[in-house]
């Protein structure tokens, strides 16, 4: 018969854009009404706590940031 369904594989159906659809223009992220400059601030506060809590989850510590290696006079702790 030819039918794709009949042999058991799925087929996905075709996606296109409508007719009459035009690509928006590329265009900067701008804040257009000063309320929402609040909302965005708020939004970047919470994703900051997000990605600082998941490094202190995955074992990154404060005291790497500030390790000084000059005062390092013992070999033992060293890698190679």
């Amino acid at each position: 018969n030819g039918d794709a369904n009949n042999n058991g594989s799925s087929s996905f159906p075709k996606v296109k854009a409508p007719a009459d659809f035009v690509i928006p223009e590329p265009r900067p992220l701008t804040l257009t009404r000063s309320s929402d400059l609040s909302s965005v601030l708020k939004s970047s506060v919470a994703l900051i706590l997000r990605l600082a809590t998941g490094a202190f989850v995955l074992g990154w510590k404060i005291d790497t940031l500030f390790y000084d290696n000059d005062n390092d006079d013992d070999d033992d702790d060293k890698y190679s």
